[in-house]
């Protein structure tokens, strides 16, 4: 019953209710709790959930099995309490500052299931007395389900037996944090561990591993994490703990060279989350010795983050192939040593399906300069977030051209190029000069026929603080954007335009050419917002010539003059200059102050939904 905190109950609610097994009230002041003896006799199930209630008659309920008072704020679990001999399952969630009686947990020897996190750092941990200590390692040998945080209370880990546990979520020098658990599951067993390796080993927290599934790491004197895993050897293989493991979460290891071996790598089928950041000694995530023909796979992968490793070099070194068929979601942040895209220059080197000859001889050269290089593209199908963040050295993010015999890549096995990509985030990226590099004539010419196009669901762009850019796509690049809804560009130096054909060869034949075979071209139909601020060399949004602002409106009303050249040029291509403005509902400018005009004089009326 959820209902209003003062709502009054008349005194014979109860009556005809003997039969009665389960009560749940739910933010009530006073739920009316029934002193009958018929009641009291075969109630079995109790909820309080955020109710204020007094305990003289909940000893009276001898047969009742299931007791939740989550979020109730009562201050002391009362010694009567350990008269329900028969209870089954005790949650006391989020009562935060709870004193226990002693004896509570001592007489509660069919407990099977305690719930008893608090779960934010501003509010106050159970506090457990050296009787209540003990009493809590005792029970433990019973408990199949265990919910509690070892965090600035007197209990200790290392008194406390975890075999038995089947469902559980604990923490260990941190309160529960839930936010790399949200997913469709109904319950995930976690770990949370914020110690040192003599506290982890002393605790055996690490035998819980093969049945955890989220996994957050923080040891700062742990050298090896495969001296923590338990391995179960058969005929054929070994079988290392952390098979069951969906999230995985590793920060402040700071002697940590490297994560995984190639053993414990291939045993995560169901990895479907990885995050490493402030480790600051490691070099490699997955490390093999020596070489050899191996294959690292993660197949179920779908969101990987660095952030912090100032020596990481690469996933791997000495591989031949690391293959993450359902990657979603890339964050690389501050690994200023970091080599292109995921892979190192010696696992480069034996990617000959890829690489042609031509490649291989420049591969080198250039390829620490690049995010995602040609023969790498395909590699992330499934790609839908990526966000780069001081990833130091970077020059270009997406190569869409072989650097060394110009060849464009376009599709592989009737796959596109980032199909699912929706939200690009570059930042701090100092050395960046292009986002996509490629020469888009060729590009087209070879994509002509396809429905769906290259970058089809890219919605959102933003980037910020990238001095070395001046200019973010070209008007071919733009054909391919039809789902960008944001365009977010600020505190970028050397920006010009925001759409340039500088470096498109042949660019005016090749619109004209298109615009004669099809009759209507819509450039950022669905663009809501653009956004440039702080661009302090920034001459024009739509481009064309960033030499000339002439042909636009101007921001003071000025209007000036062009030649028919220039309008025709402007006009029948498409509306590519100034397109950015033409759908957009939104454009916020502040602090441009080389830009004269926004929007061309011929086009003044064809503004179709600005708002503001």
């Amino acid at each position: 019953m959820h209902g209003d905190k003062s709502l009054r109950f008349p005194i014979d609610f109860y009556t005809g209710m003997e039969k009665l097994q389960v009560i749940s009230y739910d933010h009530m002041e006073y739920p009316l709790l029934s002193s009958s003896p018929q009641c009291t006799t075969n109630l079995r199930v109790l909820n309080l959930h955020q109710c204020s209630f007094d305990f003289s008659y909940i000893g009276n309920l001898l047969n009742l099995e299931v007791f939740s008072f989550a979020n109730s704020g009562i201050e002391l679990l009362p010694s009567m309490i350990g008269k329900l001999k028969k209870l089954r399952l005790l949650d006391l969630s989020e009562c935060r500052g709870l004193c226990i009686d002693n004896g509570v947990l001592k007489y509660l020897a069919k407990l099977e299931e305690l719930y008893m996190r608090v779960a934010d750092k501003h509010r106050k941990a159970i506090i457990f007395t050296s009787d209540n200590c003990d009493e809590m390692a005792e029970r433990s040998k019973t408990l199949s389900t265990l919910e509690f945080e070892f965090f600035e209370n007197n209990a200790q880990p290392k008194n406390i037996l975890f075999d038995n546990l089947k469902r559980f979520k604990i923490s260990v020098g941190c309160y529960l944090n839930e936010d790399y658990s949200k997913s469709m599951h109904a319950y995930e067993n976690t770990l949370q561990l914020v110690t040192s390796k003599t506290e982890l080993l002393e605790s055996r927290v690490n035998k819980l591993f093969e049945k955890t599934e989220v996994l957050s790491l923080s040891v700062g004197d742990i050298y090896d994490f495969s001296d923590y895993l338990e391995v179960k050897s058969s005929n054929l293989s070994k079988s290392y703990s952390l098979y069951n493991l969906r999230v995985l979460v590793v920060s402040k290891c700071t002697e940590l060279r490297y994560l995984f071996t190639i053993s414990i790598a291939n045993t995560l089928s169901k990895l479907e989350l990885l995050q490493v950041y402030d480790c600051t000694n490691m070099e490699e995530v997955i490390h093999i010795e020596g070489r050899g023909e191996v294959t690292i796979t993660l197949p179920k992968l779908k969101s990987l983050s660095f952030c912090g490793l100032p020596k990481l070099l690469g996933l791997c070194r000495n591989v031949n192939i690391i293959d993450l068929p359902l990657l979603m979601e890339l964050k690389l942040a501050r690994i200023p040593r970091f080599k292109s895209s995921l892979l190192t220059e010696e696992e480069i080197c034996v990617q000959t399906q890829i690489l042609s000859k031509e490649d291989m001889s420049r591969i080198n050269d250039s390829i620490s300069d690049v995010v995602f290089p040609s023969f790498l593209i395909h590699s992330f199908h499934n790609l839908y977030t990526l966000e780069l963040s001081r990833y130091e050295g970077v020059e270009v993010v997406f190569e869409i051209e072989s650097p060394r015999s110009r060849e464009v890549i376009t599709t592989k096995d009737n796959q596109r190029l980032f199909p699912y990509l929706e939200d690009l985030d570059i930042r701090h990226m100092k050395r960046m000069s292009h986002v996509w590099k490629c020469n888009w004539n060729r590009f087209f010419i070879l994509q002509e026929q396809q429905i769906e196009s290259t970058f089809h669901n890219l919605a959102t762009i933003c980037m910020d603080c990238c001095e070395s850019v001046k200019y973010l796509f070209s008007p071919l690049m733009a054909k391919l954007l039809f789902n960008l809804k944001e365009v977010m560009i600020r505190d970028c130096d050397d920006i010009e335009e925001v759409v340039s054909n500088r470096n498109d060869e042949d660019e005016e034949r090749t619109i004209f050419t298109s615009t004669s075979t099809h009759t209507s071209i819509t450039l950022f139909p669905h663009l809501d917002s653009l956004t440039v601020a702080r661009l302090k060399r920034l001459k024009c949004i739509g481009g064309g010539d960033a030499n000339n602002g002439n042909n636009e409106i101007s921001l003071n009303n000025t209007i000036t003059t062009t030649t028919f050249h220039d309008q025709f040029k402007f006009s029948e291509a498409g509306g590519v200059p100034w397109s950015l403005c033409e759908y957009s509902r939104k454009i916020s400018i502040s602090r441009c102050h080389a830009l004269s005009s926004v929007i061309p004089w011929y086009a003044a009326g064809q503004v179709h939904s600005f708002k503001s």
